[in-house]
């Protein structure tokens, strides 16, 4: 899938982590920094973060700005390590895999 705006200019930059998941977790799209830490297997939202808790992340309503989240993030590589981040969670619509919008949950 090709890469949303956003993050395009992120694309090849290993030491930057870009994702962007759908509603159910599932990854639509990741940088070169993605595939670094996850060693190129596909992964859902739960496989990749341990902290901020997933369910809390995907209930959380976004400020004016779409951001859900701001601060330390756990996430497990492929190997089993634990790797922690300083970032964001954005949300900026819901695209599922074929670039469509998805209704909005309650």
């Amino acid at each position: 899938m090709r890469a949303p705006d956003f993050c395009s200019a992120f694309e090849a930059i290993g030491s930057v982590v870009i994702a962007e998941f759908d509603l159910a977790g599932q990854l639509l799209h990741g940088n070169a920094g993605l595939h670094r830490i996850t060693a190129g297997q596909p992964t859902s939202l739960w496989q990749l973060v341990a902290h901020p808790n997933v369910d809390s992340i995907l209930a959380s309503p976004p400020d004016p700005a779409g951001i859900v989240y701001t601060g330390l993030l756990t996430a497990q590589s492929a190997d089993g390590s634990m790797l922690t981040l300083t970032g964001t969670i954005h949300r900026h619509g819901d695209r599922n895999k074929q670039g469509r919008e998805q209704p909005q949950r309650d």
